[in-house]
């Protein structure tokens, strides 16, 4: 069965006084970790300061965490809420801490090509920024003067949807049906290559029923 995950790696390292026990808390709760790293030297008006840093990273970045918001009282928030609290910490800082980059892998167990990709995000006090591969390779195609979704009728379209829904949904573990929506995708490309993956669908499913 194929397992999905989100590396993640948060540069520069942070002044270890920006950051709060509320921050640390908030953080934990997506997987992402802080590493102290001792006596780091940076050069902050013309003067080199020494403090002690944190590193944040994560070998399996949460999409989603239920987070204390009042005493007592949870929300449920996706991963947007991490670049917003970064963007709060560089405010706070008072231009000590004037951006900071996130950059996140997905990797799959195994070859399925809808789970390999990456994105970044550059956080200013003004503005949140992101790129990530697969946009850029969709404006790759463009500029060839083609379209990936041409093939695709609305059916097809819905049926991407319901896929990608029900793969949100299971935690990043496909159904039966999240692989059938996505086989019909991939048919107008290689039957091949489907056949391929219906035979290891088929394996899956006999795998889940006997566990």
């Amino acid at each position: 069965m194929s397992e999905y995950y989100t590396y993640c790696v948060v540069q520069p390292v942070i002044p270890k006084h920006l950051i709060n026990d509320e921050d640390l808390r908030f953080f934990k709760e997506f997987n992402l970790e802080a590493e102290i790293i001792g006596q780091y030297a940076m050069v902050y008006a013309h003067r080199v300061k020494m403090y002690d840093a944190l590193y944040f990273n994560s070998a399996d970045l949460a999409h989603a965490a239920s987070v204390e918001v009042e005493p007592g009282i949870y929300a449920d928030v996706d991963e947007n809420a991490i670049y917003r609290r970064l963007q709060e910490i560089i405010l706070r800082s008072n231009g000590e801490l004037k951006w900071v980059s996130i950059e996140k892998s997905y990797v799959c167990t195994t070859m399925d090509p809808y789970a390999f990709g990456g994105v970044a995000y550059f956080i200013t006090a003004e503005n949140i920024d992101y790129v990530s591969t697969h946009d850029w390779l969709e404006g790759k195609v463009g500029e060839m003067g083609i379209s990936t979704m041409d093939e695709f009728n609305n059916t097809d379209r819905q049926n991407s949807a319901i896929a990608t829904s029900d793969l949100v949904e299971s935690g990043g573990r496909p159904d039966q049906r999240s692989l059938t929506g996505t086989l019909e995708i991939f048919a107008s490309f290689s039957p091949d290559f489907v056949g391929a993956i219906e035979d290891r669908t088929e394996q899956g499913q006999h795998d889940r029923d006997a566990f």
